[in-house]
């Protein structure tokens, strides 16, 4: 049922596989903790049944990716480094509406030795939360470590795309701001790059799902400046100055990223 929440203590195992064997289209899974062979058996039998399943796991954690790799569609690595953690996420997204969250890892001590919890999450906006949380983190996994260069200072550089209008249509190119998070000076890239991306993406304005194809486009083009915060112009109503809003902020860097800047 829509909008339907359910906990669970025990028998969380049953749950998920249950879970799994209805899947129609698609599993995405971003699991801290997975080595239960009882999972990876229910989800090689989905994918035989041609549902999209794709896997995200810890290269600290887990200790049998080997047995993921050209099994399905998409298996991720997170190499987190410690001043980041690892990855800590336990989820799976079925279907793009049922999100099965908690502090249960897919392994059996999870399932027979320890206190557990698992939350069983019909909500199609929710699911979309995930989702995006699983694409940024995917990016990520594709992309290494998207560390940025530091400043004579010492603060980060942080890589800004600055686009000029919600409206997509009244405009055809974004720029690309380098900015310091200490010293706040920038510089404005030009010539170094190109960036002409926005009319490629089938959107009309600067939504939750344009945000996503932004990010998945860049990703999967391979371009050399990896991008750690997008921000749309806008005046602001006290100065009446033009500013740039903050839209998205790179998870891994958002507390070095300002929620507006201005040039």
């Amino acid at each position: 049922m829509e909008n339907e929440i359910e906990a669970f203590f025990e028998n969380q195992k049953k749950v998920i596989l249950k879970e799994i064997d209805t899947a129609k289209k698609e599993i995405l899974i971003c699991m801290a903790w997975f080595n239960d062979m009882d999972y990876l058996n229910a989800l090689m039998l989905a994918k035989e049944s041609g549902v999209k399943v794709e896997i995200i796991t810890s290269n600290k954690a887990s200790i049998n990716i080997l047995q993921f790799k050209d099994k399905f569609d998409y298996v991720g690595i997170a190499f987190l480094p410690n001043y980041f953690g690892v990855l800590h996420n336990k989820y799976c997204i079925i279907d793009n509406n049922i999100v099965l969250t908690g502090s249960y890892n897919w392994t059996k001590n999870a399932e027979y030795c320890n206190f557990e919890n698992l939350l069983k999450i019909h909500n199609i906006s929710i699911a979309n939360d995930f989702k995006f949380d699983f694409i940024e983190t995917k990016i990520f996994c594709n992309n290494s470590f998207i560390q940025p260069r530091r400043c004579n200072c010492s603060g980060l550089l942080i890589n800004l795309v600055c686009i000029e209008s919600e409206d997509i249509n009244l405009q055809g190119e974004c720029s690309i701001y380098t900015i310091c998070s200490k010293c706040g000076e920038y510089k404005y890239i030009t010539n170094d790059y190109e960036f002409n991306i926005l009319n490629t993406l089938d959107s009309d304005n600067l939504n939750y799902e344009w945000i996503l194809k932004f990010l998945n486009y860049h990703a999967e083009h391979n371009f050399d400046i990896k991008i750690h915060a997008i921000a749309v112009a806008s005046i602001n109503s006290m100065t009446l100055e033009k500013e740039y809003r903050v839209i998205y902020k790179n998870k891994f860097f958002k507390r070095f990223i300002e929620d507006s800047y201005d040039f």
